[in-house]
């Protein structure tokens, strides 16, 4: 096995330098508007931009909002407009991964926050924004540790390749063995757990009981889901092009995997930790 197997990733401490000022619009780039604006020239605006609010100006300064679904074709903002509130506010140096529990446990009224960067409000975050690029960041890094930790406890449980390998799919011990010998022939260095994907790792640890029972603490039907998830939300972190969630209900089940993950690496790493 090559030295890259053994330098494990640091999810928590890396995800604390990806923040809400990473993935935010800022004001400036916003569709701000003032009280007397017409409700229905900034309910126009707003459906071309697909925003679902707009921050509303007072004497310069932002202290109130509108919400798209809320205007009205008649009247002027200020008919719609309401007060910013302390819940709608958090700091310019919110961690990424605060902000999505932040997100979760209120994702039925349709959220947002401001963001405040001392006493001024500099921009605002919607849970879309989790689909820009340092927020997919993080969640690469997440799978990878994941897929990091799971080899190093094949390395740990089994005594070789051929006791987990048998318990793939022919046809993805095919894939594995193939790009294998490719790589061997080019004269590198590799084992055949390093040409596992995330999918034959999972598919390991749901048919060995034992280690299932070691590190996974939830029912088979339970962890089939979960690995449904992480490999739905794996494929769409490699490929930008596809965005990582485009419904309140794909948020919710990016928090759900995302939760698992950091509980499955916990338990992981207590396995490798038992010696």
């Amino acid at each position: 096995m090559t030295d890259n197997m053994e330098n494990r990733h640091d999810f928590l401490c890396f995800s604390e330098h990806l923040n809400v000022s990473q993935i935010m619009t800022r004001i400036g780039e916003a569709h701000c508007t003032i009280e007397n604006e017409s409700a229905k020239k900034v309910l126009n605006r707003l459906g071309r931009s697909n925003y679902t609010m707009a921050p509303v100006r007072v004497d310069g300064l932002i202290k109130r909002f509108v919400r798209r679904r809320d205007l009205g074709e008649k009247g002027s903002v200020s008919d719609y407009s309401v007060e910013i509130n302390k819940n709608q506010l958090i700091s310019y140096e919110t961690e990424l991964l605060n902000l999505i529990d932040y997100f979760s446990s209120c994702l039925e009224n349709d959220p947002f926050f401001f963001i405040l960067k001392g006493n001024d409000i500099v921009g605002f975050v919607l849970p879309a924004d989790f689909n820009k690029q340092s927020a997919r960041i993080l969640f690469y890094i997440l799978f990878a540790e994941l897929e990091t930790d799971l080899k190093q406890t094949f390395q740990k449980y089994f005594k070789n390749d051929d006791e987990w390998l048998v318990l793939v799919t022919t046809s993805e011990k095919a894939k594995i063995l193939q790009y294998y010998e490719e790589l061997r022939e080019r004269d590198l260095e590799i084992s055949k757990l390093e040409c596992a994907q995330m999918k034959n790792l999972l598919d390991v640890v749901l048919e060995n009981r034992s280690l299932f029972s070691e590190i996974c603490g939830c029912s088979k039907n339970q962890f089939k889901k979960i690995a449904e998830d992480i490999r739905h939300f794996r494929d769409l972190t490699m490929h930008p092009i596809n965005k990582l969630i485009n419904s309140n209900k794909e948020f919710e089940r990016l928090v759900k995997t995302k939760n698992a993950v950091l509980q499955l690496l916990k338990n992981i790493n207590q396995y490798l930790a038992n010696g």
